[in-house]
C-alpha cells in the first residue's frame, strides 16, 4: 500500500530536468548556427574534457566544507571504519555523498530514489566507482510495500535536502527511523533557507521557483532539534556546518545566471578559507551558513510524533 506523500512539493518532472533526463532546452537560433559552424570532432573533443573535469572533480573529492566536516567531525568518532556497516540515503540521486561516505568510512552505500532518471544518473556514477548498481534501489519512502521489508535494516539513513521539499516533515523523519536501527544514526541536512540567511535571499530573489518547492519552516535549527527530540533521539548535533557559503542554483534569467556566476567564481576561495579559519572546528553560522544539519541517535525504542506536533512547531 502506498501513502499519500505527506504534501509533497516537488514533482517528478523537476527532478528529471535536475537528473538531466528531460529534454533539453531548445538553444537560441544564433548558438545553434554557432554549434553548426564547430566542427564535429571539436564537439565531442570538448565533452570528453568535461567529462574527464567532471571525473577529477569526483576522484578529489566534494569540496564543499560542510561535508569534510560531517564526515570528519561528526561521523568518523562514532562509525568503525570499514566495518561493512550498511547506509541508507534517501532521495540519494546523484550519489556523490554516498560516494564519500563509502570512500571515507567504508558505508555501503545504498541508494533510494524515486524517480527512474535519478536512478540512472546514481548508477552511472557508481559504475564509475566500480560499485555496484544493485545498491541504487528505485522506489518511494511512503510505499509501505517498499519500506516494510526493510524495517531496520540500516546503521546509518540520511538524507541531504529532501525533507523540506514536503508540508509535513515529521512525517518523512519518521519514515526515516523506521529504516533505521536502534542504536544507528539519522544524518539529515536541510538548506539554511529561512527568511533570515543569506542563502535564503539570494534563492528567494534569483530563483523564486525552487524557493516554492521548499518548506522555509523546515529549515531552521528550532524545528530540527524538536522534530528530532519529539521523536525520542538522542541528538549529537543541530546547527549549521561548514563556514559561510555563497553559491546558489540560479533560474534562466540572465541576471540570475551573472550573479550565479560571479559568487561561483569567488566560491573556491571561500572553501579555502573556510578550511584554514575553521578546519574540523565546528562554528554555528546562523546567517551566512548554506547548510544546516541534523545527526542524531535512534534509542531503542523511537516515539511516533503527536498527531498535532506540527500545528504547534510551524
Amino acid at each position: 500500500m502506498k501513502e499519500a506523500p505527506r504534501e509533497r512539493l516537488s514533482d517528478p518532472e523537476y527532478w528529471g530536468d535536475v537528473h538531466g533526463q528531460n529534454p533539453p532546452v531548445v538553444r537560441p537560433t544564433w548558438k545553434n548556427l554557432l554549434r553548426g559552424a564547430v566542427p564535429a570532432r571539436l564537439l565531442e573533443a570538448r565533452k570528453r574534457w568535461w567529462e574527464r573535469q567532471d571525473w577529477k572533480r569526483e576522484q578529489r573529492g566534494l569540496r564543499e566544507h560542510w561535508i569534510d566536516q560531517l564526515i570528519e567531525v561528526l561521523l568518523r568518532p562514532r562509525w568503525p571504519v570499514n566495518s561493512g556497516g550498511k547506509g541508507l540515503e534517501i532521495g540519494s540521486a546523484p550519489g556523490r555523498v554516498s560516494i564519500e561516505l563509502w570512500r571515507r568510512l567504508g558505508i555501503v552505500p545504498f541508494g533510494l530514489e524515486y524517480t527512474k532518471a535519478g536512478v540512472q544518473a546514481q548508477k552511472t556514477l557508481y559504475r564509475r566507482f566500480g560499485l555496484s548498481e544493485d545498491l541504487v534501489m528505485y522506489g518511494d519512502l511512503f510505499d509501505d510495500a517498499w519500506r516494510k521489508p526493510h524495517a531496520e535494516a540500516f546503521d546509518l539513513v540520511a538524507s541531504f535536502g529532501f525533507i523540506e521539499h514536503f508540508g509535513d516533515p515529521g512525517a518523512v523523519l519518521t519514515r526515516h527511523l523506521e529504516l533505521l536501527r536502534p542504536g544507528g544514526l539519522l544524518v539529515v541536512t536541510v538548506p539554511n533557507l529561512n527568511d533570515s540567511t543569506w542563502y535564503g535571499w539570494l534563492v528567494r530573489r534569483f530563483n523564486p521557483a525552487v524557493y516554492a518547492i521548499h518548506n522555509p519552516r523546515t529549515c531552521t535549527r528550532e524545528v530540527l532539534a524538536k522534530l528530532a527530540s519529539s521523536l525520542g533521539c538522542d541528538i549529537i548535533h543541530c546547527d549549521t556546518l561548514g563556514g559561510p557559503d555563497i553559491s546558489f542554483v540560479p533560474d534562466r534569467r540572465r541576471s540570475s545566471r551573472c550573479v550565479a556566476r560571479l559568487l561561483q567564481i569567488i566560491q573556491p576561495m571561500t572553501n579555502q578559507l573556510n578550511r584554514l579559519y575553521l578546519g574540523t572546528r565546528l562554528k554555528s553560522f546562523p546567517r551566512t551558513a548554506s547548510t544546516l544539519a541534523l545527526v542524531a541517535v535512534k534509542k531503542s525504542k523511537a516515539k511516533g510524533l503527536e498527531s498535532d506536533f506540527w500545528g504547534r512547531v510551524r
